[in-house]
């Protein structure tokens, strides 16, 4: 039995300053609706219908994204083939099909977004993609064409059937039994 995940406050990730800013926008967008839906952060992840469904259930998931997708920007791979932050399905989907390197993308933007989008707890893109690459996911091309930028290295955590990451269990999760 696992313990449910404690969702980390934003302020303890990012500045009073980009949160606002990240609010706005999402805000902006989705009071929008159907006018603005390519601008979703989120698409392809269910069909919100402006005037009808209610904003609270995909806000804060919309901010969180968003942020993250800044901060990866900056913090993350500089590599054009490892640029934006894939948001949504819609868009995870795209990065797929640019190669290798973009199917990496869209399976640590979606082990992100399984996280929350917690850019302090989630592991790096860099050991995330070594992580991968150790379990052999993708099959040989990618294990060839991406090993010399990702040396295969295990992640404890990293799930072989989703390619999402969990933070692995402590003994003081599982009551010290181990």
């Amino acid at each position: 039995m696992t313990a449910a995940r404690k969702m980390r406050p934003l302020h303890e990730m990012y500045s009073q300053g980009e949160i606002d800013r990240a609010t706005s926008h999402v805000t902006r967008v989705y009071k929008k609706g159907p006018d603005d839906i390519e601008e979703n952060p989120l698409r392809g992840w269910g069909d919100f219908v402006g005037g009808f469904d209610c904003l609270d259930a995909y806000i804060e998931p919309a901010i969180r994204a968003v942020l993250a997708r800044r901060w990866y920007a900056v913090n993350g791979p500089q590599d054009p083939d490892l640029q934006p932050l894939p948001l949504g399905c819609l868009e995870m989907e795209d990065a797929k099909l640019q190669g290798c390197a973009g199917r990496m993308l869209a399976w640590y933007s979606r082990s992100l977004a399984h996280n929350d989008y917690d850019i302090q707890r989630h592991p790096s893109f860099y050991e995330h993609a070594c992580g991968i690459l150790a379990l052999g996911i993708g099959g040989s091309a990618l294990l060839e064409e991406l090993e010399h930028r990702f040396p295969p290295r295990l992640l404890p955590g990293l799930d072989k059937s989703t390619v999402d990451w969990d933070p692995p269990p402590t003994e003081q999760d599982d009551g010290g039994s181990r």
